[in-house]
């Protein structure tokens, strides 16, 4: 187990990990192959043509929910100074939880928040300012970790016990969209628990308590490290979500509407720097998310710039309407609500005319 992915959850101290008497093994295999990245160092450095003069700097707060690769794109703009070169001198925080940066988004302490879609969809459902901007992590980014005994088949998860972080969460979520595709009924047949962080899902499946966990991908890879299997790895289902992106409240987006265009212009020049440059994205990862095992991280980036980016971040109703299918898990005015409430595409539609898009990745 690596030193920093024991800071990240301190509750495992040195206790748990007498406990779990294991050490993480780095294996060490051959990278896959992959088709080349595309060269975007030039295309970065050239932005659309404005105005002659540089606009105005601007101070900006922004938060990222959570340590996850989905955040690789703010920490790449951040570090590399891309915020900068747009005007916007932009403080990146950590807010544990979308839930907790969604309250200081709607009290106006931050501008933007770099996080879960689906929060922002369900604080609008209820009647909260708030708009998605962009979706940037377009599907699940989500694994199955599982017992070595375990198989991942019906006959297989039958009467076993999946655990997930709560009850409502995306987590939770995906463990039953994953259980209903096997042909299993959740609860009635693989009953589900609530049972908090990683340091709990990992004691809770060293004790026996769970034989199967919902984790992000990130995790996922270190549980295999713990000798965990992967079950599945449902952002390889292709599935249209919105897993992360970038959000605001409307009435900000309407009256500041240059500095919304300078902050997306400046985050998916990131995300292409993030795709494109390994040795940058294994390294911002490893400092911002505080994951020391490298193959660990060479391994979520590969598998996170391959299957889970999307290169031109629209949101889609397709994607939203799978979120508030996860609403309605606990809140029934999600069934009716109309997907293409909640989001507003045109700043993006705007960059992709100007060409921008074409430009960081080109054919």
């Amino acid at each position: 187990m690596s030193a920093g992915w024991s800071r990240r959850c301190p509750a495992l101290g040195r206790g748990l990990l007498l406990g779990l008497g294991l050490a993480c093994a780095v294996a060490c295999a051959d990278a896959p192959s992959r088709p080349a990245a595309p060269t975007v160092a030039a295309a970065t450095a050239r932005r659309p043509a404005a105005a002659t003069e540089p606009p105005a700097a601007e101070h900006v707060r922004v938060a990222y929910s959570s340590t996850g690769l989905s955040q690789g794109y703010a920490w790449v703009a951040q570090e590399v100074g891309y915020f900068g070169e747009e005007g916007l001198d932009v403080d990146l925080e950590y807010v544990p939880g979308s839930n907790v940066g969604l309250q200081s988004l709607l009290s106006g302490e931050l501008q933007f928040i770099a996080g879960g879609g689906s929060t922002t969809v369900g604080a609008a459902l209820r009647g909260a300012d708030t708009v998605i901007l962009a979706t940037m992590t377009g599907t699940f980014v989500i694994s199955i970790a599982g017992t070595q005994d375990t198989a991942p088949t019906a006959a297989g998860v039958r009467g076993r016990t999946m655990g997930v972080t709560r009850i409502g969460s995306t987590s939770d979520f995906t463990a039953r969209y994953w259980l209903h595709r096997l042909g299993v009924e959740p609860v009635a047949e693989v009953p589900i628990v609530q049972v908090g962080g990683n340091a709990e899902l990992v004691a809770a499946l060293q004790s026996g308590a769970i034989q199967m966990a919902s984790v992000t991908d990130l995790f996922g890879l270190e549980l295999q490290q713990l000798g965990y299997t992967e079950l599945a790895d449902l952002g390889a289902l292709g599935i249209e979500y919105v897993y992360s992106g970038v959000s605001a409240r409307r009435a900000y987006a309407a009256s500041h509407e240059d500095v919304v265009r300078r902050y997306l212009r400046a985050a998916v020049r990131g995300q292409a720097r993030f795709v494109g440059d390994e040795a940058l994205g294994v390294r911002v990862v490893q400092e911002y998310a505080r994951v020391d095992d490298l193959d660990v991280v060479r391994r979520a980036w590969e598998r996170h710039t391959t299957r889970y980016v999307k290169r031109i971040p629209y949101t889609t109703s397709d994607a939203v309407r799978l979120a508030l299918e996860e609403i309605a898990l606990t809140d029934d005015s999600a069934r009716t609500a109309d997907p293409e409430q909640f989001y507003d595409n045109r700043f993006v539609r705007e960059l992709d005319e100007a060409g921008l898009f074409a430009a960081l990745y080109p054919r």
